[in-house]
């Protein structure tokens, strides 16, 4: 054993060792890419994706023989599970935020009846799951592995011993949003007595982690949200955490989806928790405090051993609670801070336990902390800030939000860039919405992307930040409608040609009496679920692009420019030129006029001007002519240029790799 050995030749050999010299380097970069999985927040974390499908090309390469290797089958169960929980994170994640929009209307439209169409947003989240093919491969390599070694990894399947020891099939779908919570404090808060206890109760929910003006809030088991948490400057030096603050989870039982146990179920915050070991100090630290003003702080001690007594102390020096036993059940609990401790504008909390009850060397665990600005006291207690924010219908609450962000770029005269999808393939349009695009351009015209494709490209791109578009095969009021209730954003409406064809664009976008838009729009409400109900969404939000690519259109450009209702007038260069007898040419004057032709016009009518764009080049030149919307490159034009980069230095062409064999 060589401790200074690479780490990457030692996984070479033991995947030339266990899975076989085919695999040595394969499987040693996936092992590699597994431990990459766990770095930083999951939904941040563009690798989780490549993972999986470098199992998934080992596995089609090895066949039979590999896929009953159960060292394989582990990596490739880890690789799984990874893409499984992102996936349902970004989700669910979402979904909650949704029914928190819906709770903010309480005060307009009745505490009741709000919190019934919170929870019915949350359940169909539970019913309507994501990524339900790759569950069934998760439990498919868990079957396995029970069959090849007897690995338990179901109490039910498996006979494992318990759900917490190891049983990861059994906790693999419990939520990963507050959804337990949130049913627990709707039962509660509908046997209130009257209304004004409810919408109380109503802003507690959602004003959860507000900590008024002038104050902070930490949610120290998500390391996104720790601004004040006192690191270790090198954690390498501490590998083992002794002497460092680091993330820590409590057991399941906060999960219990049993109905019985929903009022005591758990928030998602308080599952999980920043902590320390023995007797190193956990610390937050607080920077440019108003000097003259109180404070107070409010904290929430989580964790798995509830039994261990914990002490807060400011500065170092002055006892803010001495040693106590933690609450149980878990709640809020809060503490007046000494004006002596923040008069110099600054503040450290230092939580410590009891070093002398030895075990495991645990128990200092925190899961939320505010802290509270005396002056302007928490939200929860101020009852005419919801009350004003809500009051009126022009209120930032009521209308959603949310806005279609291609919208908004545009109408600030921001350029806005989408990945063409031509593949049929939800993973690839899922990664591409990940990647920094403004939108995908999911093609049906050109390829053979089917109409159930584009629903689940819908769902699999929720959170992602890039929009869903899609253009149909023709421009028909029913190819719009049908794209529109799966969900997507905007339609890009090919050979529009005539004034006729442009206000039927904006006809099948918009709801009567603005358009002709059926109201079956179950599942695109269920993608876009927003305060002022879908329609309303719908008709503020969906984009209209209207693709003028022959001579027909030439001769009508003025009208078809003028019409209202649509925002993006897109020049399909490509059969505009073939329309012109020019064979597809992209340099010709003759080209080059008709392009101008209809710049003007749109410039004319105060339309977006939108072509296609494959360089930073020519989107830096076109946007100087005045375009602002580009079509870039397909996904198989994006691997091809990757490819190219590789193969070229070895005399690799492309044209050459695509007549090969043949």
């Amino acid at each position: 054993w060589d401790p200074d050995r690479d780490v990457t030749e030692i996984l070479r050999d033991y995947g030339r060792y266990f899975i076989g010299d085919q695999f040595a380097d394969d499987f040693a970069q996936g092992v590699l890419a597994l431990e990459e999985n766990w770095r930083g927040p999951a939904l941040a974390n563009r690798g989780i994706e490549t993972t999986w499908q470098q199992f998934q090309m080992m596995e089609r390469k090895g066949g039979p023989g590999l896929r009953a290797n159960w060292r394989f089958q582990m990596a490739m169960f880890r690789a799984a599970c990874d893409l499984y929980v992102k996936q349902r994170l970004a989700d669910e994640q979402d979904v909650e935020r949704n029914a928190k929009l819906l709770l903010q209307q309480a005060p307009e439209k009745g505490s009741l009846a709000m919190i019934d169409a919170a929870q019915a947003t949350l359940d169909r989240a539970r019913t309507n799951r994501v990524a339900r093919v790759l569950a069934g491969q998760i439990y498919a390599l868990g079957d396995a592995l029970f069959q090849s070694i007897r690995m338990q990894l179901s109490v039910e399947r498996h006979r494992a011993i318990a759900p917490d020891r190891g049983a990861t099939l059994d906790t693999i779908d419990l939520p990963l949003n507050n959804w337990l919570w949130l049913n627990g404090r709707f039962r509660a808060i509908r046997n209130l007595p009257d209304e004004a206890s409810r919408l109380a109760a109503v802003r507690d929910v959602v004003n959860w982690t507000d900590s008024g003006p002038g104050g902070f809030y930490d949610d120290l088991g998500d390391v996104t949200r720790q601004p004040h948490l006192v690191r270790n400057p090198d954690p390498a030096a501490d590998p083992s955490n002794l002497q460092s603050a680091f993330v820590g989870f409590a057991d399941q039982k906060g999960r219990n989806t049993d109905p019985d146990y929903l009022d005591r179920a758990l928030r998602y915050s308080w599952l999980n928790h920043a902590e320390t070991l023995r007797a190193t100090p956990l610390r937050l630290r607080y920077e440019k405090l108003d000097p003259g003003a109180s404070y107070r702080v409010r904290v929430v001690y989580g964790g798995d051993s509830l039994q261990k007594p914990i002490r807060l102390v400011a500065n170092e020096a002055v006892e803010i609670h001495p040693l106590m036993p933690k609450p149980q059940p878990i709640k809020p609990i809060e503490f007046a801070i000494p004006r002596t401790a923040t008069a110099k504008g600054e503040l450290t909390l230092s939580w410590n336990g009891d070093a002398a009850l030895g075990g495991n060397g645990r128990g200092c665990q925190v899961s939320e902390v505010w802290l509270i600005k005396e002056s302007s006291k928490p939200v929860r207690s101020t009852a005419a800030i919801f009350y004003r924010s809500m009051k009126s219908k022009k209120s930032a609450l009521s209308p959603s939000q949310w806005e279609n962000p291609v919208k908004v770029k545009l109408k600030k005269g921001q350029p806005v860039i989408g990945i063409v999808i031509s593949v049929n393939s939800v993973e690839v349009a899922a990664q591409a919405a990940a990647m920094g695009f403004d939108f995908i351009w999911l093609e049906m015209e050109h390829s053979p992307i089917s109409l159930e494709t584009v629903r689940n490209v819908v769902l699999a791109t929720r959170g992602l930040p890039a929009v869903p578009f899609a253009r149909p095969p023709v421009n028909e009021l029913w190819t719009a409608k049908r794209l529109l209730d799966a969900g997507v954003l905007g339609v890009v409406f090919p050979f529009t040609s005539t004034p006729e064809l442009a206000r039927r664009a904006v006809t099948a976008c918009r709801y009567p009496t603005a358009g002709l838009r059926g109201s079956g729009a179950d599942l695109a409400q269920f993608r876009w679920p927003a305060p002022e109900g879908y329609y309303d969404f719908a008709d503020k939000n969906v984009l209209v692009v209207t693709v003028v690519e022959d001579t027909t259109a030439l001769s009508h450009i003025d009208e078809i420019a003028a019409t209202p209702g649509i925002d993006v007038l897109f020049i399909g260069t490509s059969d505009l030129s073939f329309s012109l007898g020019l064979r597809g040419n992209q340099d010709h004057p003759k080209l080059d006029a008709a392009i101008a032709k209809i710049l003007a016009a749109g410039k004319k009518h105060g339309k977006v001007l939108g072509r296609p764009a494959l360089t930073v080049a020519q989107i830096k030149k076109f946007q100087k002519q005045g375009f602002l919307f580009f079509q870039s490159a397909t996904d198989t034009e994006f691997m091809a240029r990757g490819a190219a980069q590789l193969l070229q230095p070895f005399g690799k062409s492309l044209r050459a790799l695509s007549t090969a064999g043949v």
